[in-house]
């Protein structure tokens, strides 16, 4: 890494308009010349050669900084996919011990009452439910059919 600093970049820095001079030299214009070397200082220096010695030069302390961010960054991430699959192990847990508790009182409730009246009290549970649906599509209804009177007639599109 030193060799690159101390060699490489001061040879591209200081003979960068050379090598372009002699490659372009027998088909440039001169003025085109003038143009390229003002570009070399202009674009080239600040926005090129600059920031890559800044990047090359870096110490061992920036070095270190930027490992040490770096297995940070993943320790954090490995703790909270951890984290993540902790709470989903226990979110899950509670919803399958509400699905078979529910399933051990259905079976103890159908158990103590008898087959023929807990088929008929499922029918009655339906049939309210299937009530209240039909009361809200009604009304659902009506509410649309108010809707379009008060826009004069035309149909709105319900998404």
């Amino acid at each position: 890494m030193a060799y690159l600093q101390e060699t490489i970049l001061p040879y591209v820095r200081d003979y960068s308009s050379t090598i372009v001079r002699k490659t372009f030299t027998s088909a440039v214009p001169q003025s085109t010349m003038k143009q390229l070397s003002n570009m070399r200082t202009d674009i080239v220096e600040p926005y090129i050669i600059q920031p890559l010695a800044s990047l090359v030069a870096f110490s061992t302390t920036d070095i270190m900084s930027f490992f040490i961010m770096v297995i940070t960054l993943y320790l954090s991430l490995r703790i909270l996919d951890y984290a993540r699959k902790v709470v989903v192990f226990w979110v899950m847990l509670v919803f399958r011990l509400a699905f078979w508790v529910s399933v051990i009182g259905l079976g103890f409730y159908v158990y103590n009452v008898g087959v023929a009246r807990a088929v008929a009290e499922a029918g009655w549970f339906f049939g309210l439910v299937q009530g209240f649906i039909e009361d809200f599509m009604a009304k659902a209804e009506s509410t649309r059919q108010l809707s379009n009177s008060a826009a004069g007639g035309r149909p709105q599109r319900v998404w």
